[in-house]
């Protein structure tokens, strides 16, 4: 029993240092959250320490109906979209978070703590 709650603990702690989703990040006073566009987070936010720009492809499923209705004549395709994705990294010094903004198409999609600045 006592082997497995150190076990427990030790996996807690070093599962916490690494980066997490947050659901905001704070410039100062102001609050970006997800769905902000690269506009409104950089008027809130300034330049980013470091960015980073790939485009990825993902594949949509769509449904062309042949035959509105009827199930049976729903022809499956699939289409493969190109995705924007760009990461902003802050680094706001020694006592704070790196905070990692990812965006996809513009809008801000996932906010992660990274570990302490420099």
């Amino acid at each position: 029993m006592r082997v497995s709650l150190l076990a427990f603990l030790f996996i807690a702690v070093f599962s916490s240092m690494e980066s997490h989703p947050a659901f905001a990040f704070r410039c100062e006073d102001k609050l970006v959250s997800r769905g902000d566009t690269k506009f409104e987070v950089l008027s809130k936010c300034g330049e980013p320490t470091w960015t980073e720009k790939r485009t990825v492809k993902r594949i949509e499923t769509f449904y062309d109906d042949t035959s509105p209705g009827n199930q049976r004549h729903r022809n499956p395709g699939a289409i493969v979209v190109p995705v924007e994705v760009e990461e902003w990294t802050y680094n706001l010094g020694p006592g704070r978070l790196i905070q990692i903004l990812t965006f996809e198409n513009g809008r801000l999609v996932k906010v992660e703590n990274g570990g302490y600045g420099y």
